[in-house]
């Protein structure tokens, strides 16, 4: 983890006011059902490390949504909130990202991980069942890895 540790400043905990989300690559810690081969993670380049054999899938794009915008526009909600990101990222980058597992508060901002469908391939690739479910995932510079699993 202290391998990981530069990573932590590149993860804000607050967004200014204006600002309803931020895109960023790091590496994460996944947790799925069932588990994603490190190999396979490497052949693919996204793999060189792993912790309790759960791989840091590298150079991924999590997407921070202000928590205030949740707030205000969608009642608390996370997920239409989640929707609405996805559908103008889309718009934005004429690129489709699909979510994976559940949004993770960290400050005032929620993570969201997020996959293109090129990278979805790789990672079903890398499970053992030629698909997979994440039960969880996590920065690879924080203790709460394994929350929410």
């Amino acid at each position: 983890m202290q391998k990981y540790a530069k990573f932590e400043s590149m993860v804000p905990r607050r967004l200014s006011d204006k600002k309803r989300f931020v895109s960023i690559r790091i590496p994460v810690v996944a947790v799925t059902d069932p588990q994603l081969s490190k190999e396979r993670l490497a052949k693919y380049k996204l793999c060189d490390d792993a912790l309790f054999s759960y791989p840091f899938i590298k150079n991924q794009t999590l997407i921070g949504i202000n928590a205030d915008w949740i707030v205000k526009d969608f009642k608390r909600q996370v997920k239409p909130a989640v929707t609405e990101m996805l559908e103008i990222l889309e718009e934005q980058t004429n690129i489709k990202y699909l979510s994976l597992g559940v949004p993770k508060l960290r400050g005032q901002i929620y993570w969201v991980w997020v996959a293109t469908e090129r990278d979805m391939r790789y990672l079903n690739s890398a499970s053992f069942g030629g698909h997979f479910r994440v039960t969880g995932w996590g920065l690879p510079f924080e203790n709460d890895l394994f929350k929410g699993k």
